[in-house]
């Protein structure tokens, strides 16, 4: 009787440490497809074809290639009448006006470019219409 203890605790200890060993090689298993995958979606060149496109230091600003010109959408009289559209029971009693101006920047170089930025200012590399 006690033989038949000895080998079944041996017998459950073997089993717990079978698991122990699969659930480790799972996981490990479950690892590798990831990073195949993720060495598949690299690229050599870095961000793609175009990423030599612009040298450093210098600045393009005729690469920007714009269509016809646009009505600006965000005039005082456009925020008006969206308002009356809206809300037309406030038109009459709210007062829109202009809040911000946007100036467009030519710099020459990244010393001027520098200089814009150090001003604190909101620079975008886009015109806004």
């Amino acid at each position: 009787m006690q033989l038949n203890v000895s080998i079944s605790k041996e017998t459950d200890k073997f089993s717990q440490l079978c698991r122990e060993i699969k659930q480790c090689l799972m996981k490990k298993l479950l690892i590798i497809p990831f990073f195949l995958l993720l060495a598949a979606a690299c690229e050599k060149s870095g961000l793609g074809p175009d990423a030599s496109r612009q040298p450093e230091g210098e600045i393009y600003h005729d690469m920007i290639q714009l269509g016809e010109k646009l009505e600006d959408p965000y005039t005082v009289a456009n925020m008006q009448e969206a308002l009356t559209k809206v809300y037309p029971t406030k038109a009459g009693r709210v007062e829109i006006s202009a809040t911000d101006y946007y100036v467009r920047f030519l710099p020459k170089d990244d010393d001027q470019l520098k200089a814009l930025q150090s001003q604190g200012l909101y620079l975008m590399d886009h015109p806004m219409l």
